[in-house]
């Protein structure tokens, strides 16, 4: 009989496995062949039966992350929505994007990395960061309510009750709780395309669905591993903001032709600056923060960190107000407050 002790070294290697394997692009290539994918997701499965979940209260993912003030505080009852959502949902469906109401949005989808993935969003411990909390992601995961668990499902429930598309608990992509939150953790921008080619396949697949009638909302927000991880390593980091562009102008193209009436919000990724000045951090984060995102930590390149710093600004500032110049976007808007740009295509 195993002791605890054992059984947590098993564990550590069977994580370091599964993110060996997670850290190569999620594009197919030759080592996806319908053996390996099936034992990759035999290992990720029995890691999250080991490390446990947080889809119920008394889940100890949960329950941890509560006694550590890791969560949101529950907002009570009695304080009402902030939003009057009377006049949230249209009483004929739209045809146009200038009519459309928070209600209208049928369909929830979001693509991305870790972040939209809920990489070890109830963490305490080591080894639960390598579970996908997908259920709270903040652009797609729909996990309880608005109350407990502030997302942008969570919100739009509130307009559209049937709405649907969002995460709905702890779940790697391929988990049938993962629905059309397709964000696979350690992703880069290289990778949305197959990324968009999987969503739309799981839509067209899904009797649910409605492609011609059905609005949908589509989150992409991904670009911090390419900064992190990608672009000190490329012969020139500036070409990081062309392949960048030409990645996502690519996925925007696939969405365009195969998935009508879909409101596309692009977020672009944090600025790194804010991770390395961040203070206070455990000796655990720093070791993390070191190996995941060398470029800006690693010695070799710290030389070259205010050039990375421009290089992500440059994108953040720049990038969405380019795409919009393109002849096939229909519309576009841009909120300042979060440096969100909405695509619309119909």
């Amino acid at each position: 009989m195993w002791n605890r002790w054992k059984l947590m070294k098993m564990s550590l290697v069977l994580i370091s496995i599964i993110q060996f394997i997670s850290s190569s692009n999620c594009q197919r290539t030759a080592l996806d062949s319908p053996a390996n994918i099936q034992l990759l997701r035999i290992f990720k499965d029995f890691g999250s039966r080991l490390i446990g979940n947080a889809n119920f209260a008394q889940a100890r993912l949960l329950r941890d992350a509560k006694e550590r003030d890791n969560t949101q505080y529950r907002i009570p009852d009695s304080f009402p929505f902030p939003c009057n959502t009377t006049a949230g949902r249209s009483t004929t469906v739209p045809t146009s994007v200038n009519k459309l109401r928070p209600g209208d949005i049928d369909v929830i989808g979001a693509m991305g990395d870790s972040l939209t993935a809920g990489f070890g969003i109830y963490a305490t411990k080591f080894l639960d960061m390598f579970i996908e909390n997908r259920g709270s992601s903040a652009f797609g995961g729909g996990q309880g309510t608005w109350r407990d668990t502030l997302t942008l499902a969570n919100i739009l429930k509130e307009f559209n009750k049937n709405l649907f598309g969002f995460a709905t608990g702890d779940a790697w992509s391929h988990h049938p709780a993962s629905q059309f939150n397709v964000a696979e953790s350690i992703s880069m921008s290289r990778d949305l395309p197959y990324m968009a080619q999987c969503l739309i396949k799981r839509m067209r697949n899904d009797p649910r669905v409605d492609l011609l009638n059905h609005w949908k909302l589509v989150t992409i927000f991904i670009g911090a591993n390419d900064f992190c991880s990608n672009m000190c390593w490329i012969p020139s980091a500036w070409a990081s903001l062309d392949n960048h562009k030409a990645d996502m102008m690519t996925t925007l193209r696939l969405l365009r032709d195969n998935l009508p009436r879909t409101l596309v919000s692009i977020v672009p990724p944090p600025h790194m600056q804010t991770l390395v000045e961040m203070r206070g951090r455990s000796k655990l984060c720093r070791i993390t923060t070191d190996f995941e995102c060398s470029c800006m930590f690693g010695l070799t390149f710290r030389h070259r960190r205010e050039e990375f710093y421009e290089i992500n600004r440059r994108y953040s500032l720049s990038f969405p107000y380019e795409i919009t110049s393109y002849d096939f976007i229909v519309r576009r808007k841009i909120l300042a407050t979060t440096q969100l740009c909405a695509l619309v295509f119909t």
